[in-house]
């Protein structure tokens, strides 16, 4: 067994643009109490406080044979199978240890009703346009076509 590692705590799944909270749990089982620099990697599939030009980092004591939950907020801007890295190392001394897992992202199951407009008197197939759209739509969001056929 190590004597100093982390464990990443996601959920199954999340939904995209939702506010999560996940945890990145460290293990100190060393009978000293240990410094330690925690690191939460960027990735582009996740708004966080880690950018493309700076890790996020923060140090936290964690006593000896104990344990420290870090906790991460974080909103999934993509959907699809995205990893999450969080890295640790103990100052002054050559321990460190990190830890990679997916997080699975899927689209909201409650859809959002719209009122549609439909030609009148048309005999050809015609598209059918929303006359609105939800305030909250994302620019990248998926698109359903409805088509018509035959008449009124």
């Amino acid at each position: 067994m190590q004597d100093f590692f982390i464990d990443l705590r996601l959920p199954y799944s999340v939904v995209r643009n939702e506010q999560v909270e996940i945890r990145a749990v460290l293990y100190n089982y060393q009978e000293e109490e240990f410094k330690v620099r925690v690191e939460l990697l960027y990735n582009p599939a996740f708004c966080s406080l880690a950018t493309a030009k700076k890790r996020h980092q923060q140090t936290i004591t964690i006593p000896a044979r104990s344990s420290v939950a870090v906790p991460y907020v974080i909103v999934p801007l993509k959907v699809g199978l995205h990893e999450v890295e969080v890295k640790a190392a103990v100052y002054n001394h050559f321990i460190s240890d990190g830890v990679k897992k997916t997080l699975k992202v899927v689209v909201s199951p409650w859809s959002t009703c719209c009122p549609l407009s439909f030609r009148r008197g048309s005999s050809s197939p015609c598209v059918v346009n929303p006359t609105w759209r939800p305030r909250h739509t994302i620019g990248d969001s998926g698109v359903l076509e409805v088509w018509k056929e035959g008449q009124d």
